[in-house]
C-alpha cells in the first residue's frame, strides 16, 4: 500500500525496503486504487492470500490500472 507506487517500486529494485532489498528485481503488474488507507490495507492484506492462479487472472481484469 502506498500513495506513491512508482516511488515505491523503485525503493524495492534499489534497496531501499529492508523487506525487499535482497530480493528482486520488481515489476509493477497490478495497480488498484482504494478510496481510503483503511480500505487499501485490508485489500493488501487479502491479496497476500491469493494463490498465483487467481493472482493472474486479476491482473487482467479491467480494475487494473496497469494495461497488459
Amino acid at each position: 500500500m502506498t500513495s506513491s507506487p512508482k516511488q515505491r517500486l523503485f525503493e524495492h529494485n534499489n534497496g531501499l525496503s529492508r523487506f525487499t532489498k535482497d530480493k528482486g528485481p520488481w515489476e509493477m503488474v497490478y495497480l488498484e486504487e482504494m478510496s481510503n488507507k483503511k480500505e487499501a490495507l485490508i485489500r493488501e492484506r487479502k491479496l497476500k492470500k491469493y494463490n498465483h492462479g487467481y493472482l493472474t487472472k486479476l491482473i487482467q481484469q479491467p480494475q487494473n490500472q496497469i494495461e497488459h
